[in-house]
This record gives structure tokens, C-alpha cells and sequence, in this order.
């Protein structure tokens, strides 16, 4: 997909290269890797830098339905609890996408705002001080006519990266989130 990087010529008192970057970093081939540089060997450097360009390629085929993958994500665990008459709150809703709070209150701002979602309070009896989250009609709504632009999504990446790899991916994606557990020591 990528050329192979090309090593500069080291100049004077250099002991390793910089190798020339295209105008796309291809982080996955280097031979020698510049000690000013840590990044280009770090495995959370590569999983971001992997990440925002799925995140990217996900939200490019979905933008038809006015929705990211985030809020996909969101619409889709709230449709789950929607269907199963389960109330969730923030809190829940949180631990279960496997995000910090905080962030997911501002993303929920925008789903909100959207009328996909609405905030309220548990019902009578239980905590008064726990907010849930539900989905409305308009965000089942939006979650419906976006589902199929996800599998789009799916379907493109697999392409991109062939069955195989794709499923590889996957796989050790759960093995490596297993490993580390919900919160790394």
C-alpha cells in the first residue's frame, strides 16, 4: 500500500538515519528506528494512528446518515437496552462502550441536541441522583437508516485489509483486550 521507506544519507555525527516519510507514515516497516523518534516503535502510538484511520474510513460511509461510528456505537447499546426495557444510566452506559465518563457526557451533548437521545431520571424508588440515557424515536430512527452504512463500513475494511487479516485483527484484538483486562496496572 505504502512505498518502502528510503534512509536518508546520516549527516555529520549521525550514527542512525531518519528515514524520508511519504505524505502517509507507513509506522509498520522500519528497520532501524531513530532514538528521537520513540513513537514510531511505541504499540499505543500504532493502535491510535490505527484507530483514527478505521475511525476515519467508518465516519467517511457513514456521514449519509448524519451519525459517526461513536454515536453508532451509542444508538446501538441504547437501542439493546431499549429492546431488553432496560433502564441505563451514564455511568453504565459508559463502562459498557468502554469509555471514560466524562467523554462520553460530551458526546452525548450532541446526540442530545439531536433529539436521538434523551436524560432523565431513574424511576420512582430507585437512586434519584442516576441519570439515564434512552433513545428516542427519531434516534432509532437515525440507528435504523445507518445500520446498513455500517455494514458498508465492515464490508470495506474487510476489502481493505482481506478476509484473513481482517479476522486475525479481530481476533487479536480480543485476546490483547482480555490480556490487559478493564483498566491496565
Amino acid at each position: 500500500m505504502f512505498p518502502a521507506p528510503r534512509a536518508a544519507a546520516p549527516g555529520p555525527g549521525q550514527a542512525s538515519f531518519r528515514p524520508a516519510l511519504p505524505n502517509r507514515w507507513p509506522y509498520t516497516y522500519y528497520p532501524v528506528v531513530d532514538p528521537l523518534d520513540p513513537a514510531l516503535a511505541c504499540t499505543c502510538f500504532k493502535l491510535r494512528n490505527l484507530a483514527r484511520r478505521v475511525t476515519t474510513l467508518y465516519d467517511e460511509v457513514l456521514a449519509r446518515s448524519g451519525i459517526t461510528v461513536t454515536q453508532y456505537g451509542v444508538l446501538t447499546v441504547l437501542t439493546a437496552a431499549r429492546r431488553a426495557r432496560e433502564p441505563i444510566g451514564v455511568t453504565e452506559l459508559a463502562r459498557r462502550l468502554q469509555v471514560d465518563r466524562t467523554t462520553l457526557t460530551r458526546g452525548l451533548d450532541l446526540l442530545l441536541d439531536g433529539g436521538l437521545i434523551a436524560i432523565g431520571r431513574q424511576a420512582a424508588g430507585a437512586d434519584a441522583r442516576v441519570k439515564t440515557v434512552a433513545i428516542t424515536g427519531e434516534g432509532e430512527r437515525r440507528w435504523r437508516a445507518a445500520a446498513p452504512l455500517w455494514r458498508k463500513a465492515q464490508q470495506r475494511l474487510e476489502k481493505q485489509l482481506g478476509a484473513a487479516l481482517h479476522r486475525d485483527l479481530r481476533k487479536h484484538l480480543d485476546r490483547s483486550a482480555a490480556a490487559i483486562g478493564d483498566e491496565a496496572s
